[in-house]
Formats: C-alpha cells, sequence, structure tokens
C-alpha cells in the first residue's frame, strides 16, 4: 500500500513538471496588463529566447512574486488584479482549489515571472490596441464605401407560401449555387447582379480554391440558369437543396445601407490577423465565414 501511494506521488509530480517553462514578466508589464476591472486569460511576456510572446493561460498557471525579504508566493494567474498598488489574488496549491482572496502590497514585489507546468498556448506578440485601431479603420471605410449606391437583388418566392419561405441572394454574400450546366460555387460570392444576370465566384476566395486545386474564376450566368441553391442545415450535418425552378424568381433594386451591410472586417484574438467576413446563407439564417490557410471558417469573435 504504501509503495502505492509513493508511486502516485511521483506520477502526480512528474506529471505536474511536464513541460515547465519560465517566463519573464517585468513590474512594468504588471502593471500595464493587470488592474482592478477584470482578470486576464492572456498576458504577454518574455520566453526563454528572450522573445516578448502571448502567453494563453489555464487555472493552473502560475504567477510567482518575490518581495523584498526574499520571501516568494506562487499565486494563480486567472484570479489575479492589481487595486492601487495592491495584488488581490487565490494562492496557488497543486493539492486541492482556493478561493479565499489574500493582498499583497506590491511596493514590496521585487521580482514576477511565469511558472508553465501545463501546454498553455503561446502566440507571437502584436499590440491589441493598434489592431482594433487598423480594424476599425478597415470597417470605417467598408461602411463609407457602402453607405451609398443602389443594388440588384434576387428574391426565390415559394409558390403559395409567406414571406418567411423568402430566399434573399444579395451582393457581396455568400452562396452554394447549381446552375443548369452542372457547374457549382462553393461559399460563391456574388460580384454583381443585373436585372437578368448574375456574377459570382466559384470558391471564396482563391486560397481556398487553391487548396481545393480548383482554379478560381468568376462565373456570369443569365438568371434564368439558375437551378438550385443548397443550404447548411442546422446543427452542422450536409445540405437542404432547393430547386430554384419551384420559386418565382423576382428582381429588386435597393440603396446600400450599413445597417445591411455583408461584409466586415475583424481580428483573430490568438494572432492580431485582421479578417475579412462575408455573410454565408445557411438554412437558419445568414453565418459569418472568412478563410484562414486555405480553409473556410466560422465567425470566431473578435471586433466589428
Amino acid at each position: 500500500m504504501k509503495s502505492r501511494v509513493i508511486l502516485f506521488l511521483l506520477v502526480l509530480i512528474s506529471v505536474s513538471s511536464f513541460g515547465r517553462k519560465r517566463y519573464n514578466l517585468s513590474k512594468e508589464d504588471f502593471i500595464n496588463q493587470f488592474n482592478e476591472s477584470q482578470y486576464l486569460n492572456k498576458v504577454y511576456c518574455q520566453n526563454n529566447l528572450g522573445e516578448t510572446v502571448w502567453l494563453f493561460c489555464n487555472e493552473n498557471t502560475i504567477l510567482n512574486i518575490v518581495f523584498k525579504d526574499s520571501i516568494r508566493k506562487k499565486i494563480m494567474l486567472q484570479k489575479t488584479k492589481l487595486k492601487q498598488g495592491i495584488i488581490e489574488t487565490v494562492n496557488f496549491s497543486i493539492w486541492w482549489p482556493r478561493n479565499k482572496i489574500v493582498k499583497y502590497d506590491f511596493n514590496e514585489v521585487v521580482e514576477i515571472y511565469i511558472e508553465r507546468k501545463y501546454q498553455e498556448d503561446e502566440r507571437p506578440y502584436f499590440d491589441i490596441d493598434s489592431v482594433r485601431i487598423e480594424c476599425k479603420k478597415k470597417n470605417d471605410s467598408l461602411r463609407n464605401h457602402y453607405n451609398y449606391g443602389i443594388e440588384n437583388y434576387i428574391l426565390l418566392i415559394e409558390y403559395q407560401k409567406n414571406s418567411k419561405d423568402t430566399i434573399r441572394i444579395i451582393e457581396n454574400a455568400c452562396y452554394n449555387i447549381t446552375f443548369i450546366d452542372g457547374v457549382q460555387t462553393n461559399i460563391g460570392v456574388v460580384n454583381k447582379i443585373t436585372n437578368d444576370s448574375i456574377f459570382i465566384t466559384n470558391y471564396f476566395n482563391s486560397k481556398i480554391a487553391l487548396k481545393s486545386k480548383v482554379e478560381f474564376i468568376q462565373l456570369g450566368y443569365s438568371i434564368k440558369e439558375l437551378k438550385s441553391i443548397s443550404l447548411h442545415k442546422s446543427g452542422g450535418y450536409g445540405y437542404k437543396e432547393i430547386e430554384i425552378v419551384s420559386r418565382n424568381i423576382i428582381i429588386k433594386n435597393r440603396s446600400r445601407d450599413v445597417s445591411n451591410m455583408p461584409y466586415w472586417f475583424t481580428y483573430y484574438i490568438f494572432d492580431g490577423e485582421i479578417r475579412l467576413y462575408r455573410i454565408w446563407l445557411k438554412e437558419n439564417g445568414y453565418f459569418g465565414i472568412s478563410e484562414q490557410d486555405g480553409r473556410a471558417v466560422w465567425y470566431e469573435g473578435g471586433s466589428y
């Protein structure tokens, strides 16, 4: 029995030490990031190569603080705030969870560093404020462009049904459409709709087409050549194909309005990359789609 307990303790120690790393954090870095308004799930710090990185943390990420009298405390980074020069936090324990709030005088701290015991995610550093500003500029530019002019759109109205069954095809949004000659689009972007024609790309963009080993092209068809439209089903399983021949096709126009803008920029919180999203028609409404590394991704948050 005693040997089993010892073995268990050794395994626990080895697991808790797996992937252990140290990340340095200056007092200035601490002040700039930790405040009294919110807890953090990521911090910027320096890795063992001296590179500034974003470290995405979990409840087991340990923030070590060293005081002038050489006393050391291990605290839970995700439960740490800085209020008027006082650190409010929870001491870390590997054996059992703790929730008691403790306070330490920040003026007495001489060293701070993060001890990573588990595989938290490390990403290259980017200035989040600069990314937000740049993202806003891009969205303002889109709004300015989309706030004037007239555009056509297509209504596919099912016979003897009410307006809730109407499918709307608009410019700059994405659709899976099949034409009467068998050509299909895969999250294709509608570039232009005229009184009798539709111009749509075969894929979302050139990177996704390249990943699929297909040439990225714009298709031009008469609206009468629309055969069917496929809507991604709720829950993410398969598609619902709707035959356009069963619907009345009506072409209308409207003034552009930013409240109906079908695209926007947002930034990816893990690397600061600013991406263009477009709306894609699914069975239960429109959904934001972008491209990452040659594949389509859903809307993942950020700033709009």
